[in-house]
């Protein structure tokens, strides 16, 4: 007799039987139901204790350039390793971006 085992270890045969285990699968399985739970959850992996100091703003869009351009010119590359390390746009069309840069330089 052909067959799978279904999720309590019974010999299932026929579609029916299928549905069922790949509804037990998808109801084990740890992903994500909205983009947010998915940033939330990589924003926890993510290493805090990497020496980088980190700002958060959120601005419309003309003054997010001015204050990105202004973090850049007070904290140069060159020594601060400094750039904008994620931003996204908001529904109201504001800015949110987080800038980044080293403690101080050497």
């Amino acid at each position: 007799m052909t067959g799978f085992l279904d999720s309590v270890g019974r010999r299932a045969i026929g579609i029916g039987s299928r549905k069922r285990y790949i509804r037990h699968v998808y109801r084990s399985c740890d992903m994500a139901s909205r983009p947010r739970d998915l940033a939330d959850r990589m924003a926890v992996r993510r290493k805090l204790d990497d020496g980088y100091l980190r700002e958060t703003f959120t601005l419309p869009r003309d003054k997010a350039r001015s204050k990105a351009r202004d973090f850049l010119t007070r904290y140069p590359k060159a020594a601060y390793m400094s750039g904008v390390e994620s931003w996204r746009e908001l529904p109201g069309g504001d800015i949110e971006f987080t800038m980044r840069r080293l403690h101080s330089a050497d």
